[in-house]
């Protein structure tokens, strides 16, 4: 009734444009929800998958189990595991042990230093004037737009000469993103845009120093948005296998290892059900850490009044 009210008052050219524009938004409204049900479907498939029989999995592959095979996941911990070489080139076979401890410490590790990193550098080109800024806020621009395809061997060569290839510890402490990390600086950068500084102003005649006012003012009103790119940035290490197979032979990741599980378990006679339980041992970590971490990621924080 609402909607013929509004039409009913508008000139004919002004009813084509506001259907025009309400079939726009349905229409996109649905393809939203169609790609958001692609990837709900995809994940409930592997997950109910992971639990048949091969037998079933062949001739029902989209249905739900006729009966839960629960040894799936016991065969996948017992069978997924990878052969890779030490520092002094001994083959050693790793188990998912070994391999969810790199994985976790590298994502957590370089996933923390990089957004140390972006957040500090973000805070202080937003925040303070100094010579040089405007010069350093281009160059991270156009750091992010030039094309990185074809400089894999020169990095290569760069990484054996600083002691970076085959180092995990060398690895986090330099990760391989820089401080103008795609658009993630640019939003933090305006998250702190865009705070008054009247908080700092107020810190500061209450003898804060600048350290503290970033650190226990600044900061935690835009904890939000760091906290989303912290948990993306998470993820997205912890699924990459590129940095694992080309500088950290040594150090073999779930990811690396579930690349390497599924390239030979058709060779070994491994069923794709027990594949399936080892993509959803994979993803756990992950899962959880977005369930846990989503209250802080919708959250908003209410700043009261300033002290006069």
């Amino acid at each position: 009734m609402a909607m013929k009210a509004q039409i009913k008052n508008r000139t004919v050219g002004e009813r084509i444009s506001f259907i025009t524009a309400w079939i726009a938004k349905i229409l996109l409204w649905l393809f939203m929800v169609a790609h958001c049900l692609s990837f709900v479907w995809a994940l409930s498939w592997c997950v109910t998958s992971s639990f048949k029989g091969l037998i079933d999995f062949t001739l029902n592959p989209v249905s739900l189990p006729e009966t839960w095979k629960w040894s799936n996941y016991k065969e996948a911990f017992s069978k997924f595991s990878m052969l890779a070489p030490t520092q002094d080139g001994t083959m050693v076979r790793y188990g998912i042990a070994p391999m969810l401890l790199y994985s976790f410490l590298y994502a957590a590790g370089t996933t923390f230093v990089l957004m140390v990193l972006i957040t500090m550098c973000a805070y202080v080109i937003s925040r303070y004037k100094f010579f040089g800024k405007e010069f350093i806020y281009t160059l991270g621009i156009v750091l992010m737009v030039i094309p990185i395809i074809g400089a894999g061997p020169a990095d290569m060569r760069l990484n054996r000469l600083l002691g970076r290839y085959n180092n995990l510890l060398f690895v986090i402490l330099t990760p391989s993103g820089t401080v103008f990390s795609g658009y993630q600086f640019l939003m933090i950068y305006s998250a702190f845009k865009g705070l008054s500084s009247s908080y700092a102003e107020a810190a500061e005649i209450d003898g804060a120093g600048h350290w503290r006012i970033f650190v226990e003012i600044m900061l935690p009103m835009v904890l939000p948005t760091v906290a989303t790119f912290f948990i993306l940035n998470f993820i997205g290490y912890w699924n990459g296998y590129g940095t694992f197979l080309i500088y950290l032979p040594s150090y073999p990741s779930l990811s690396l290892g579930i690349f390497d599980f599924e390239s030979r378990s058709s060779v070994e006679g491994v069923p794709a059900t027990v594949v399936m339980a080892c993509y959803v041992i994979v993803m756990i970590p992950t899962a959880t850490l977005y369930l846990c971490s989503q209250k802080l990621i919708t959250a908003k924080f209410i700043v009261g009044g300033l002290k006069g």
